[in-house]
């Protein structure tokens, strides 16, 4: 493993903040809106990001990004190698706002924790992340959707109880994330933040996203 990397941590965590904030545009519009309501966005986000990081290194700096690397016989989401040497690692979620805002120990932060203790166990010097997107729809779709909708029935029970108790949608997904933050360690946070992901099914989609610095 060589010495003295050829780029800080520091600007690692800048290039993933300002890639993450870009990432919806690398879809046309509306895309990511019906990719996210028919299926679990992880592996399209996941690619996505690999693929912005990859352009974003100089090429003099021989940094290359892979998707689902073996790092030391464990599978990786997203790899930042130099000359095969790991920079920096992430592993990925994604779930549904009615997940977050649900219980205090919201889902996924079982398999997050299981993911920052895979980090964890893997011996090199750099940075370490765990990473998550929220699909959030402002509104219910209409009731002939629900054969398309990857969780049409969740979605319903949730869009019902936030109408039957007056919830402060807002208020309640920053406390889910306050019980997030909890549940995976009290993680200091590397950046948040939204994507538009256009409309579906009539209805107004983003996604939420998260990331924690996941170093012992």
């Amino acid at each position: 493993m060589s010495s003295t990397p050829p780029i800080t941590p520091n600007e690692i965590e800048s290039i993933l903040r300002r890639e993450l904030l870009h990432i919806g545009c690398e879809f046309k519009p509306n895309t990511l809106a019906y990719l996210a309501l028919t299926s679990k966005s992880e592996q399209e986000m996941c690619a996505l990001l690999a693929n912005r990081l990859n352009s974003s290194f100089p090429d003099h700096l021989s940094i290359q990004v892979g998707r689902e690397k073996s790092i030391q016989r464990k599978r990786i989401d997203v790899a930042v190698l130099c000359r095969e040497e790991p920079l920096a690692l992430i592993e990925a979620k994604s779930a549904y706002v009615f997940d977050l805002v649900a219980s205090e120990d919201p889902y996924p932060s079982a398999g997050m924790r299981k993911d920052i203790d895979r980090l964890r166990s893997i011996d090199f010097d750099g940075g370490r992340f765990s990473l998550v997107f929220f699909t959030h729809l402002n509104e219910e779709p209409s009731e002939e959707f629900k054969c398309v909708l990857k969780y049409a029935r969740d979605i319903k029970k949730y869009f019902q109880k936030i109408s039957d108790e007056g919830t402060d949608v807002p208020l309640k997904i920053v406390e889910g994330f306050r019980n997030l933050d909890k549940a995976v360690g009290s993680l200091r946070v590397v950046t948040n933040g939204k994507i538009d992901a256009g409309c579906a099914f009539g209805v107004k989609v983003s996604l939420l996203y998260r990331m924690y610095d996941a170093s012992a």
